[in-house]
């Protein structure tokens, strides 16, 4: 979108386009995100998951200025923050965690920002130009989406995880400055979307066109017909020139 805009026109060397994962509704806070899992996924296993998170998420939102020092980092048995009551398969979620995440940490500490820490503002910093990068300004500036936890309702991840900490990586990343500026208005203009679509339809597409489901296939066809037109005007108008 932003390169048509910018490149596209009467003298543009953009001539049109069709948008790759192109944002159709932007939002800050994209709490939907887990519905799917809490919805469909194996209910033993979500249950258990956010009953452990509603437990770990208790002793977080103490006030009591008396509670024991650095309550948030849940030093003692999480019993003692539940009225006794037992965590139950905390074990399995502990092993998870212990046989696949923490392999992840390649010999870091657990307790260390190199394990699981995401909010290092050096590397966030760092302008170096690449693709991650190109598309981290895309989702900050267009699209946001931030996959939080839901506040008052069952949440697989623990509820501290809001827009303000996620957008972080926008904020250190893109500082507010002469070339970082919103907009004052929006600049709105029509667009034919495919509705019921799922992501990356085009990738599954490559592989096997007749895999696709009928509207997407038939979709996929008329874009090619519509740039195969665009083609054909492009053509048309430099042979007018």
């Amino acid at each position: 979108m932003f390169s048509l805009k910018e490149y596209g026109g009467e003298d543009g060397v953009l001539w049109r386009g069709i948008a790759s994962s192109g944002t159709t509704k932007a939002e800050l806070a994209y709490v939907e995100w887990y519905d799917p899992v809490q919805k469909f996924g194996p209910q033993d296993c979500v249950g258990s998951i956010s009953a452990i998170v509603d437990k770990i998420d208790h002793p977080l939102r103490l006030t009591n200025s008396n509670a024991p020092e650095n309550v948030t980092q849940i030093d003692y048995a999480l019993a003692q923050y539940t009225h006794g009551e037992p965590c139950t398969r905390l074990g399995n979620y502990a092993r998870y965690i212990r046989n696949y995440l923490i392999l992840l940490c390649d010999g870091a500490a657990v307790n260390s920002r190199a394990c699981f820490g995401t909010q290092n503002a050096t590397y966030w910093a760092n302008a170096t130009i690449s693709g991650s990068r190109s598309f981290l300004c895309s989702t900050c500036t267009e699209s946001g989406i931030y996959q939080v936890a839901r506040p008052y309702r069952p949440s697989l991840i623990s509820r501290p995880l809001q827009v303000n900490y996620t957008q972080q990586w926008c904020n250190w990343s893109f500082p507010a400055g002469e070339h970082n500026k919103s907009a004052r208005e929006a600049d709105l203009h029509s667009q034919l979307l495919i509705t019921g679509a799922g992501h990356h339809w085009d990738s599954y597409g490559i592989l096997d066109i007749e895999a696709e489901p009928r509207l997407i296939r038939e979709a996929h066809r008329w874009e090619v017909r519509t740039v195969k037109n665009w083609l054909r005007d492009a053509v048309k108008g430099m042979r007018h020139a």
